[in-house]
């Protein structure tokens, strides 16, 4: 899962989250602190990450190829 900088209100409760899954189902979530979500949402849609959170509006943008996205290169 990639997450805000650990100190962050995001990245602490990325962090909390994780450990509550582990306590209540059988799989493993390894959090990467530090990332943005506008990279985290790149590297998930590049089928190279698995879990991360970010505002419903960048999905838009990322779709649409608009904003923080205008450069993207979709293939």
């Amino acid at each position: 899962m990639d997450s805000f900088p650990a100190g962050s209100t995001r990245g602490q409760f990325r962090i909390a989250f994780t450990q509550v899954r582990h306590k209540k189902l059988p799989l493993e979530i390894r959090v990467s602190v530090g990332k943005l979500a506008t990279n985290s949402a790149v590297y998930a849609a590049k089928v190279k990450g698995d879990l991360f959170l970010i505002a419903p509006a960048i999905n838009h943008f990322m779709q649409n190829t608009a904003a923080m996205f205008k450069k993207l290169k979709c293939t």
